[in-house]
């Protein structure tokens, strides 16, 4: 499995890898970008089978963040991130399976965990 980690805190990039290393058995390869102008250039190049991004980034706000998922148009699945409310496009995550939202919060690492572990069940 081929996971691409877009996340502009370097510790916190570190903590997902961790926590998919530790989680899953099929991980193979982990990239991580920092801006959403990397992760474009990455997704281009990179064959991924998850994507899991922060959606506020130093050169992206949420809703361009989303907006940029949302333009994928692919069913590969993807993990939103958030250490704010995120509910203006509550709506479409709910109607799109391959889309979830995990908040930054007390449970981020027990959450993302089951939610990666849902995706390559």
């Amino acid at each position: 499995m081929k996971i691409l980690v877009i996340e502009d805190n370097k510790i916190m990039a570190e903590a997902i890898k961790y926590i998919l290393k530790f989680s899953l058995d099929r991980v193979s390869e982990v990239i991580s970008c920092n801006s959403l102008a990397n992760a474009q250039e990455k997704i281009n190049d990179f064959d991924y089978d998850l994507i899991i991004t922060d959606l506020n980034l130093p050169d992206s706000d949420e809703t361009k963040t989303f907006e940029f998922i949302l333009s994928l148009n692919d069913r590969k699945p993807k993990l939103l991130i958030s250490g704010s409310e995120f509910l203006s496009s509550e709506n479409e995550i709910s109607q799109n399976n391959n889309i979830k939202f995990i908040s930054k919060d007390d449970n981020f690492n027990s959450n993302l965990e089951k939610a990666v572990k849902s995706y390559v069940a």
